[in-house]
């Protein structure tokens, strides 16, 4: 279902929606509209928006959901239309739990309730959000629920110097980070393999090699984590790796022991 749906995908906006698909419009005052707005937002979230008596997802998130919560697409598999997937009221929380095991956090929308006039639409707000460290949003626990919180899931970032490889690890909900320095290029590649993390980031220091050029990987240098990376998804940057690293977690905030 899934690879079906992803055939029916465009790449011209955050969504993924093809506007010349049913329910596809992005015109100003369409809810499709308003999901981009909150989509550009936290562009690395999954997006769940309150519809009524569901929370729907569409375009690469609606994909998201049907792979890896086991929800069916909405209307099917018909090919004229947007791919849209959804969950009840009721089942948010086990839909929050798929998702967030699996390493996706994701932004909830949620709509104001009460009488509307005639034809306007309703207003909506983001709610929470939920993260594979923090997996719970305010009021969807109830009382007599067991809890049962995974490990939180760090972001990694991967330097190099004269030392050797560097491996740091935040982990945002915790506020704290580790730095492991001096590592060869296979116990950097060995700690990738056996560990969880949430978002990889590259430092630009991995770029350069012996030859004097900024080929990664050239005459072997840097191969072997390479051949690691290649298939998954990362960002580079540049600084500071330690302070750049944190400030792309920490959005401005005072970690401790570090300086903005």
């Amino acid at each position: 279902s899934c690879v079906q749906l992803t055939q029916r995908l465009v790449y011209s906006n955050i969504l993924g929606l093809d506007p010349t698909l049913r329910n596809g419009s992005l015109k100003d005052g369409t809810l499709n509209m308003e999901m981009l707005q909150f989509k550009s937002k936290f562009p690395r979230e999954v997006l769940l928006c309150r519809v009524g008596d569901f929370y729907e997802a569409i375009g690469f998130d609606a994909c998201i959901l049907v792979e890896h919560a086991g929800l069916n697409p909405f209307g099917g598999l018909r090919s004229d239309s947007i791919p849209k997937a959804g969950c009840p009221i009721m089942n948010l929380r086990q839909t929050l739990d798929d998702l967030t095991r699996c390493g996706y956090s994701v932004c909830i929308v949620e709509e104001i309730q009460g009488p509307t006039q005639a034809r306007a639409r309703k207003g909506r707000f983001i709610s929470g959000h939920a993260h594979p460290g923090s997996p719970y949003v305010f009021g969807l626990a109830e009382v007599d629920h067991d809890l049962e919180f995974p490990d939180p899931m760090p972001v990694v970032g991967i330097s190099r110097s004269a030392k050797g490889y560097c491996l740091i690890s935040v982990l945002e909900t915790m506020k704290t980070y580790s730095a492991e320095e001096g590592l060869t290029e296979e116990a950097i590649v060995t700690k990738l393999r056996i560990c969880r993390y949430h978002h990889l980031y590259l430092h630009s220091s991995l770029r350069n090699n012996s030859s004097g050029t900024s080929r990664w990987g050239e005459f072997g240098e840097g191969g072997l984590l390479w051949g690691e990376c290649n298939g998954k998804s990362f960002d580079w940057f540049d600084g500071s790796p330690i302070d750049e690293l944190l400030c792309k977690q920490g959005k401005g905030n005072i970690w401790p022991g570090r300086e903005n």
